[in-house]
């Protein structure tokens, strides 16, 4: 005998609807459900740790942008706008991210690590390459092939550039003592700050 499922009867629903609607959390929760990543809560400010906490939300919304139905794969318009909505946050956060690395990071990477510029001006390449495909797409129809194929590039581009960074965040904490990962964690943390206030 097949399983019925009961949630698929129109009553059901009915009724789980208005009990949502009655119940206050749950109108709440449901109102500030957002794509957006949460905020990371004050942890280490080492700088691996801050930096490490960014490229997870960068994660975060990957995985959202992988999980919604591509043109390709039969996605509505209305799926075709969160991917958009997606793409814009990732390029938001990116640009904060990359801009305090490039006035902080990667200079004492050059100072501190044997290959620190080979390190620097690969990693420097990488966002340059992310930021052209984050351009192009910002051009795109997101109900297009080539939106699709823009951010499967992306998505490539972000992950092998991730990957590469941690490595180089392995190095750094091989290097350089507690006190001055904190030094370093704390300029970027007061760069972001000031970067959010000038947004």
């Amino acid at each position: 005998m097949p399983h019925e499922n009961p949630t698929t009867k129109e009553s059901v629903l009915a009724w789980m609807k208005a009990r949502a609607a009655a119940d206050g959390p749950m109108r709440a929760a449901a109102e500030r459900r957002t794509a957006e990543p949460p905020e990371p809560e004050d942890g280490a400010d080492d700088a691996l740790s801050v930096l490490g906490r960014q490229h997870n939300q960068v994660n975060v919304l990957l995985k959202q942008l992988q999980a919604l139905p591509s043109h390709g794969t039969g996605g509505s318009p209305a799926d075709a706008s969160a991917r958009k909505s997606i793409v814009d946050m990732i390029a938001v956060r990116l640009s904060a991210h990359e801009t305090i690395e490039e006035e902080h990071f990667w200079p004492t990477v050059r100072k501190a690590l044997p290959d620190g510029d080979q390190y620097a001006d690969t990693a420097l390449q990488q966002e340059r390459e992310g930021k052209d495909t984050l351009t192009a797409l910002d051009r795109l129809d997101p109900g297009t092939r080539e939106f699709d194929e823009h951010v499967e590039q992306l998505i490539s581009q972000l992950r092998q550039h991730v990957a590469f960074e941690d490595l180089v965040f392995l190095k750094m904490g091989q290097t350089l003592d507690q006190e001055e990962l904190g030094r370093l964690g704390r300029k970027l943390r007061s760069a972001t700050k000031t970067g959010v206030r000038g947004a």
